[in-house]
């Protein structure tokens, strides 16, 4: 699991949880799903920049400050911040690869067989 993930997820519920908020209503002032709340507290999964904008908008906060690293009262790393983003982009860009090389096989499939049955 990422460092970075984690803190993210360790800052968002500590940011709720000082406001008092269970889960669902922080969900509902982000206009999210308890379900993606959860996943991101839990480090479970990324959220997508407009996400973590709605969440940081809902606690009054600055989308960074979820990054800070308050036991050394510190902002992550701008190179720890890259290297992080680098390897999303290429997991994205494996998952991209592999989802459109099945849908292509099934596509050249579909296409073989609609050939056969018109002639």
């Amino acid at each position: 699991m990422s460092p970075l993930l984690t803190l993210l997820a360790q800052n968002l519920r500590r940011a709720r949880m000082e406001r008092n908020m269970t889960q669902l209503q922080l969900a509902e002032a982000a206009s999210l799903t308890t379900l993606s709340v959860s996943n991101i507290e839990r480090a479970a999964s990324w959220p997508k920049a407009e996400t973590l904008d709605q969440l940081a908008e809902a606690l009054h906060v600055r989308p960074y400050e979820l990054f800070l690293d308050t036991e050394r009262d510190e902002v992550v790393s701008k190179e720890s911040l890259t290297k992080e983003i680098e390897l999303l982009v290429r997991e994205l860009q494996a998952h991209a690869q592999n989802f459109n090389k099945r849908h292509t096989e099934g596509a050249e499939f579909s296409i073989k067989r609609t050939h056969r049955v018109k002639q």
